[in-house]
């Protein structure tokens, strides 16, 4: 017994000294807490006279110490104690680094600064294997970069300095060769620029190629050096065609001899940007020159989206005639013959040609929207077995996962409810995944199945399954946890769920440190905001970021629009399971107090979801929002609908003051509730107006609720219903009922 107590006292030693560290962590939590919201509200003297000259204050309480005197103009002060801190040698060095390199440029010490900047930047660096540290790393090092810049440019006698500090950088940082020949760009030294633009443009990554032919096109002479040094103009060219910059293309084309290559560009360039008379004018003078039929495609294209169809046709026509057989005419020809006819009478013509044209140009990259347009406009002939047929037979053709969910719901909705499973595979978290989901049979035994295929490391035929499970509500708990473990092995889905990691403290990120002290005016300034030379890890990371500090200034459509860029970098598809914090970005919950007092007398779906659901389709949470048919503010209230519902004149004022505009949008909605027995109703009314609501009704009136969605005529408002249930279904999962 003895010799078992002995045993048990470095347990118990261990024991004492964990509950010591954890409430010391957690006083000292709660202590930084009280800075940070100091910090936040700007109340720096009252940090100072907490923190300044106490002993035993951490590296986190020291740097808001540091930007506290910062803030207040003291930059020696603020100085010093960031030296403190860099002198430690932790994960914060580079970024205190900065900090102090910021605070000399700011007393006009540009040598102290560079100093400092070098430091950061000529270092050995090896990038960590955790993401929160490869990410800190890379951003400092870029921030670094275009602080030196201007410095060269702007400050006299130091342009050789960060000359020296971007050469010897320029060994191992493409970073470095883009702004050592930015730097020779702006002071003309053009022949060194262009070496390092080549070495740029050369690279196979292609990190840099648009932002140099940004540089490139603004410079005729600088085209001709780097002409010069092996890059042929037609490349140049192509580089800015693949890199969308057709402007720049045009000001190269200028420096070459006119012939059928630059007369079909110069064209090509015009169409690409929009300005399809003058496509119009280019193409004729092609045409002219070239005889190249393709160039009366492009006319015929030109007029189509300048809204004149007849010479539209006539151009087609003239192809059409010259060809001679469907058999030898392009798909972009043959989709806007299409596209001229669909309103002919002959409806089964139109249909023959179509199925020819799909299986003959299945590539083609608008099959999947032509499919669904032409579905759309069969249905509205009132010949809806013609259109579920015309699905049946071309589905199969279908590439993109999204218009696969639909083009297997329509027919798991009007021929057979097994098609339903594949739009749930196809499109999770879609109108058509949370619809079908409520339909589809599907037990507990197939997580076995489920469970086969994955330690089979069959993980696709896995995911598939336990997303069919999980739409179900069969073993959230289990299946939720498998998919989780098969998207964070899929790169860039596993990027969300590294997010999640440094967000709970299991991975560290000075980045999110930043962000988590109230630091928000030195993370706008290190983040690239336009995420030029940036990775998809790094993108991601920065949106989210951008996203929290917007929501946290209150600027809730800046966070929306950040999360969305970040979402839009994996394939929508996972988007509903990604992590809940993620999702919250997405789809924010405010003004839960107004909705709720406004809903006292409200029928059971209309409840706080469903009104923020409407909130986030119609506006984005902007109060200011106007349309361009002149509604307004939060749930986008035309002012005479507002004077009509609450039988008084409404100033536009009123409309935008969001209290104001959620009354009276739920006032409006309680009166169409009371028309109408279904949300889709409700919805659809709201968006094109109870009249046109009537007179789809009075034309489908024997259909259910899901056939009257995909009849509405009108390709905005089915659309918006759509987009709004699947929101409303998004922020149930999210939040359950109410998001207090």
């Amino acid at each position: 017994m003895i010799h078992v107590r002995f045993r048990l006292i470095p347990v118990l030693i261990c024991f004492i000294f964990s509950v010591i560290r954890i409430h010391g962590s957690s006083s000292s939590l709660k202590e930084d807490s009280g800075i940070i919201d100091l910090f936040k509200a700007e109340k720096y003297k009252e940090i100072i006279e907490l923190l300044y000259g106490k002993n035993g204050s951490g590296e986190w309480q020291k740097l808001l110490l540091a930007k506290s005197f910062e803030r207040l103009g003291l930059y020696s002060r603020s100085n010093k104690i960031l030296k403190e801190i860099c002198n430690k040698n932790s994960r914060l060095h580079d970024f205190t680094a900065f900090f102090i390199a910021n605070n000399y440029e700011k007393l006009n010490d540009f040598s102290s600064a560079l100093r400092w900047y070098k430091n950061i930047l000529l270092k050995p660096y090896n990038y960590p294997d955790t993401y929160g540290g490869s990410v800190d790393q890379a951003v400092i090092v870029s921030a670094s970069f275009r602080r030196i810049l201007p410095i060269a440019l702007n400050e006299k006698g130091y342009f050789h300095s960060v000359e020296r500090i971007l050469k010897k950088a320029s060994k191992d940082s493409l970073h470095a060769n883009y702004f050592l020949a930015l730097l020779y760009h702006k002071i003309g030294r053009l022949n060194q620029a262009a070496d390092y633009y080549v070495h740029l443009l050369l690279d196979e990554k292609g990190i840099y190629h648009k932002k140099v032919m940004e540089q490139v096109v603004k410079d005729f002479i600088l085209i001709k050096i780097i002409n010069e040094k092996g890059i042929d103009k037609t490349d140049l060219i192509h580089l800015c065609i693949t890199n969308k910059l057709y402007n720049g293309a045009l000001i190269i084309s200028y420096l070459l001899p006119y012939s059928r290559y630059v007369g079909q560009l110069k064209a090509y360039c015009f169409f690409e940007i929009g300005d399809y008379q003058s496509a119009v004018v280019l193409y004729h003078e092609y045409y002219s020159h070239y005889n190249d039929l393709e160039a009366l495609v492009k006319i015929a294209y030109s007029y189509f989206y300048l809204g004149e169809k007849k010479q539209s046709y006539a151009y087609l026509q003239k192809y059409l005639q010259k060809k001679g057989s469907l058999n030898s005419i392009t798909a972009d020809a043959f989709y806007l013959k299409l596209l001229l006819e669909r309103n002919n009478n002959d409806i089964d013509l139109f249909i023959r040609e179509s199925l020819y044209f799909i299986k003959k140009y299945y590539t083609y990259s608008k099959i999947d929207s032509f499919i669904q347009d032409t579905f759309y406009y069969i249905i509205q002939s009132n010949d809806k077995e013609l259109a579920v047929s015309f699905v049946k037979n071309t589905y199969t053709f279908i590439r993109d996962s999204r218009y696969k969910a639909w083009a297997y719901f329509i027919l798991g909705l009007y021929d057979n409810e097994s098609f339903l499973i594949e739009a749930i595979t196809h499109s999770p978290g879609s109108y058509y995944y949370y619809i079908s989901a409520e339909k589809i049979n599907i037990t507990s035994n197939s997580i076995k199945t489920a469970d086969r295929f994955y330690n089979k490391d069959k993980l696709n035929d896995a995911l598939n399954i336990y997303i069919q499970l999980y739409s179900k509500g069969i073993q959230k708990k289990y299946t939720k946890s498998k998919i989780v473990q098969i998207l964070s092995g899929k790169t860039p889905c596993k990027y969300f769920f590294e997010i999640e990691k440094i967000r709970s403290g299991k991975l560290e990120s000075a980045l999110f440190e930043l962000y988590r002290f109230g630091l928000y005016t030195e993370l706008i300034e290190i983040i690239n905001t336009e995420f030029v030379e940036n990775t998809f890890e790094e993108k991601i990371f920065y949106s989210y970021l951008l996203s929290k500090i917007s929501y946290d200034s209150l600027d809730i459509p800046n966070g929306i629009r950040y999360a969305e860029k970040m979402a839009n970098l994996i394939d929508k598809k996972y988007l509903v399971f990604l992590p809940i914090e993620i999702l919250q970005l997405l789809y924010p919950c405010l003004y839960q107090d107004i909705i709720q007092s406004n809903l006292k007398n409200s029928q059971e779906y209309l409840d706080l979801c469903f009104i923020l659901s409407i909130i986030r389709e119609e506006s984005r949470y902007n109060l200011r929002a106007r349309s361009r048919r002149g509604a307004l503010g939060l749930m986008q209230i035309m002012p005479d609908t507002a004077s009509w519902i609450k039988n008084s004149s409404i100033k536009t004022n009123e409309l935008l003051d969001p209290s104001s505009n959620i009354e009276i949008g739920i006032l409006y909605l309680n009166y169409l509730v009371e028309k109408y027995d279904s949300e889709y109703l409700v919805l659809a009314a709201y968006n094109s107006g109870p009249t046109n609501v009537k007179r789809w009704l009075q034309a489908f009136s024997n259909e259910n609720d899901l056939k009257f969605v995909e009849e509405i005529p009108f390709p905005e408002t089915r659309n918006y219903v759509k987009k709004v249930i699947s929101t409303y279904e998004m922020y149930r999962a999210i939040y359950g009922k109410n998001c207090y």
